[in-house]
């Protein structure tokens, strides 16, 4: 068993009774004697997947700029989501992260970046500081567009996120929206919840997901052979446990200085 397995182990069973109560599973210390160490790792796995990734709202918020530029000042709402969401696919695939760190949720029009939306609406619950930003950027037109109001920060973005970025404008950014709305039925993240929108308005995805391939010739956004998509994976939870810990910011300026040191 990896040992960051087994450190991560122990500290879940420092940490645990500290969040038993925002609905947590508790990992009873007993199950440190079992030799099934397979299980353990699935248990990990399943307690980080209620972990998330520090949100990086200025990469973000450029992101959004990115493509609002590349249609040429303005940009349908839905279309530069649906963009992001491939650019972050393409990233954690090849990279082992996000660009955005957002938390994503399945909704009847697809994969959706629930913070970079707030952004994209000038949503006034968000922080006054992410929306001063923003502002700085992006902004509303109406409730369907948004606009670049300035160029856009390359300095906030690694080479890899401009990367991701250029990925998702050269394969998706002639599709509209709508177009781009169907593209994103047909990945797995958003199908193992389909049947359950109906009665759902939103699900939360696993950012694991993002790691399957769609079926057929569809765009994978990235090619992963099994040992990689299995390298990956444990690459994305160690970061995920990372990232929970680092810093004080639950909005993510510390860990977007993180991320850019890594990358």
């Amino acid at each position: 068993m990896s040992i960051f397995y087994v450190k991560l182990l122990e500290t879940l069973l420092t940490e645990m009774s500290k969040v038993t109560n925002e609905g947590y599973f508790i990992l009873p210390e007993s199950i440190l004697k079992s030799t099934n160490w397979e299980f353990l790792i699935i248990c990990v796995k399943g307690f980080m997947g209620r972990l998330h990734f520090k949100f990086d709202w200025q990469k973000a918020t450029q992101a959004l700029a990115y493509f609002a530029d590349k249609e040429g000042g303005r940009i349908n709402k839905m279309k530069s989501l649906k963009l992001i969401y491939f650019a972050d696919r393409y990233h954690l695939r090849k990279y082992g992260r996000l660009v955005t760190n957002d938390n994503y949720l399945a909704m009847q029009h697809g994969p959706v970046p629930s913070t970079t939306k707030d952004i994209a609406e000038a949503n006034d619950y968000l922080d006054e500081f992410i929306l001063e930003y923003s502002r700085d950027y992006i902004e509303p037109v109406n409730n369907l567009v948004l606009e670049a109001v300035n160029e856009i920060d390359e300095t906030v973005l690694s080479e890899s996120d401009l990367e991701a970025l250029e990925f998702a404008w050269n394969i998706f950014g002639h599709l509209n929206q709508y177009e781009l709305r169907d593209q994103t039925h047909l990945y797995p993240e958003w199908l193992k919840h389909a049947s359950d929108l109906d009665s759902a308005s939103c699900l939360p995805i696993d950012i694991l997901d993002f790691l399957q391939d769609p079926d057929g010739e569809i765009e994978k956004c990235f090619e992963l052979d099994e040992n990689t998509r299995l390298i990956r994976s444990e690459q994305i939870t160690e970061l995920a446990f990372i990232d929970s810990l680092w810093g004080q910011d639950a909005r993510g300026t510390d860990a977007s200085i993180y991320h850019q040191k890594l990358w």
